[in-house]
């Protein structure tokens, strides 16, 4: 069983209970619980570990006529073209343009975390 709790980078361990076997996943160390496959006993122990990893964050403006979510997608199917390493989005701000009292299109910025190139 695993437990994911966010940016927890340790974990408190219970009395009487062995510490917690690490995985690795996607470059991530994860504490798994290898003792229990129940996953509704509460005494399971697991954590996410942060990685080693370090990030840097860009910000592009991505737009679109359909939607909101097609905006967010142009703007990271264009930033993949020329980033490498992209590990997470946030949509930062929503905007878009009226005309005639409708909506003509949807921009979105949005700020991509990417790991930084481990071979230089």
């Amino acid at each position: 069983m695993i437990h994911t709790l966010g940016c927890i980078c340790a974990h408190t361990i219970k009395r009487g209970v062995a510490p917690p076997k690490i995985v690795r996943y996607n470059g991530m160390a994860i504490a798994a619980d290898s003792t229990s496959s129940n996953e509704s006993d509460s005494s399971t122990l697991g954590v996410l570990i942060m990685s080693d990893h370090v990030y840097k964050k860009i910000e592009i403006v991505g737009s679109s006529t359909k939607s909101i979510e097609d905006a967010v997608e142009n703007a990271i199917a264009r930033a993949a073209k020329s980033v490498h390493g992209m590990r997470w989005f946030e949509v930062a701000e929503t905007r878009g343009n009226i005309s005639d009292g409708k909506i003509e299109h949807w921009q979105v910025t949005v700020k991509i975390g990417f790991t930084l190139d481990e071979s230089r």
